[in-house]
Order: C-alpha cells, then structure tokens, then sequence
C-alpha cells in the first residue's frame, strides 16, 4: 500500500539543526568571482557585417559566420560600431516592409 501525501512529506523533512547548519556553512564561505563567459557582440575588436531580412529590417551578425536563416548579408563588414552606423543611415524607417506597403496601397 502506497503512503499518503502527508506520510510521503514528512518524511522527507529535514531537521532543523541540519538546515541551520547548511546555512551557517553557506554564509562563512567566501564568494569567489568567477569570470563570465563574453559574447562576440561585446567584445570591441570582434568583426562584423550588417545583414537584412525580406522586411528590409536590419541586424548585425559575426562576420565569421553565415547569417541566419532568412538573413542576407548587406554588403558591410566592419566593427560592431561600423555597422550600427550604417544600418541608424539606411533604416530610416523601423515599419516592416510589409507594412509599409499596406500602408501605402491605402
């Protein structure tokens, strides 16, 4: 016969000097800082090309790499702030093409 949800809990309970115990070991240990992993896009020398998708809508990729799935590449290789300059020049308008189109049919 199975135990019941209440048997099944308390017997899981963990005692109280145990938990007081765990916590004074985890507040006497030194917290030691451990670096974190970087991205590509934050890192100052990293090369990059500007890609556009079919909404003409704008992004950056690593030129190292081919674009994603639905993404060309625009013709731009440079740094990260290169690239970010180009694309604030040329996507001037943030509307999906899409939309723009159905806006201007009326």
């Amino acid at each position: 016969m199975q135990p019941d949800a209440t048997e099944q809990v308390s017997r899981r309970r963990v005692q109280p000097d145990a938990t007081a115990s765990c916590l004074r070991e985890h507040r006497t240990k030194r917290m030691v800082a451990t670096p974190m992993s970087t991205s590509i896009f934050d890192d100052p020398d990293a090369r990059f090309e500007v890609v556009v998708n079919h909404e003409e809508q704008y992004s950056i990729w690593p030129a190292d790499r081919e674009p994603p799935v639905g993404w060309t590449k625009a013709g731009k290789v440079g740094t990260k702030a290169e690239c970010l300059a180009l694309i604030t020049e040329v996507w001037t308008d943030m509307r999906p093409l899409s939309l723009r189109l159905a806006h201007a049919r009326g």
